[in-house]
């Protein structure tokens, strides 16, 4: 940082400045300046700090008029994809802040929440975040934006240090759930973005809120969300999940929720996944993943396993692949839940092959 020494004839400071210094450069500014009367106390500090987050805050109000082709067309204006742009890297700026200064910021995160809010809503909009087959269709020109965008700002890595520095004791659950909800649309199909989230400890980060909040529905629902878009097409996300136990902690979930639809679909889906690695079917079936699942498929009025693998296909190429776009009208179209089946059912089937 440098440090003015002297003033020249002339020079104004017509505005009032406020600046983050560590101990160190505080004094040496002091020494430089004897105008420097006082120190802001704590208070203070966090009033200003808040201010500025709110103000940066302000920066994302772009994320709800985003109005961009669904299709690959482009725009008939730059305007939108501006404006989507600066928003997103105004949320990176908001939470990048507020876990770099975590003693400046009020304990209930307001502008933190707001900023995330508007990118949830943006990124879910009508989307679920449910498991479904792959059908190659491709993602809409504002979600591609928005995931290269996220990737570009840092808004992954952003997300991650929220998780890791206010913890447990220090971020409230509906922010965790809106986090979780936002890293499982920016990463499910960005090969980029989910090694950023690995090498970040973001799987640690979001396992330690599952392990330490069984009871909280919306907390387990948003965190398979996360974990299932981390496995989704990705072998080196899937051993690493297995190794930090997420396998145990959808299982978990599963036999807690039983009754939830998000619950049982996303940690279907995401165990559905994680059996397509051979060398971890066996740890899925010691924390009794084979039982849920027959017990998932009994409950639903499914057919027994062998008559269920005689009379459906397996899935092209033995590989079930699970989104988590899934639109609502086309949720409500398969209210029958077939499809948390056929996951099911494949799932038993690659234990079954590859199990011990």
């Amino acid at each position: 940082m440098g440090v003015l020494t002297s003033w020249e004839q002339g020079d104004v400071l017509a505005y009032n400045l406020c600046v983050l210094l560590s101990p160190p450069e505080w004094c040496q500014l002091r020494a430089s300046h004897g105008c420097l009367a006082r120190r802001l106390d704590c208070d203070e500090m966090t009033a200003l700090f808040t201010r500025r987050l709110k103000v940066r805050a302000t920066l994302t109000l772009g994320l709800g008029d985003c109005n961009l082709p669904e299709d690959a067309g482009d725009p008939k204006t730059p305007l939108p994809v501006l404006a989507l742009a600066s928003a997103v890297v105004a949320v990176a700026e908001v939470l990048n802040e507020a876990s770099s200064f975590p003693n400046l910021t009020h304990r209930d995160l307001q502008p933190v929440h707001q900023v995330l809010r508007r990118l949830h809503n943006l990124a879910l909009k009508d989307r679920q975040l449910m498991p479904r087959e792959r059908r190659g269709r491709r993602s809409s020109l504002q979600r591609r934006l928005l995931r290269q965008f996220a990737a570009q700002s840092g808004l992954i890595l952003c997300l991650v240090s929220l998780l890791k520095v206010f913890g447990l004791e220090g971020l409230p659950e509906q922010v965790f759930v809106d986090a979780a909800e936002v890293i499982a649309s920016l990463i499910h199909n960005a090969k980029e973005s989910k090694r950023s989230f690995l090498s970040a400890g973001g799987l640690e980060a979001l396992l330690v809120f599952l392990r330490a909040k069984p009871e909280a529905e919306e907390v387990q629902a948003a965190g398979m969300a996360a974990l299932l878009a981390l496995s989704a097409r990705s072998v080196p996300s899937i051993h690493s999940m297995a190794i930090a136990g997420a396998h145990e902690v959808a299982a978990a979930a599963l036999s807690r929720f039983p009754f939830s639809p998000r619950v049982v679909a996303r940690a279907a889906g995401l165990l559905a996944n994680m059996s397509n690695v051979p060398s971890v079917c066996p740890s899925l079936q010691q924390c009794g993943v084979l039982r849920l699942a027959q017990k998932i498929l009994d409950e639903s009025g499914s057919a027994s396993p062998d008559q269920n693998s005689q009379d459906s296909e397996a899935p092209a190429g033995g590989d079930a692949m699970i989104d988590t776009e899934v639109n609502q009208a086309d949720q409500a179209q398969d209210a029958s839940q077939q499809f948390v089946r056929d996951f099911v059912q494949y799932l038993m089937t690659n234990l079954e092959e590859h199990g011990v």
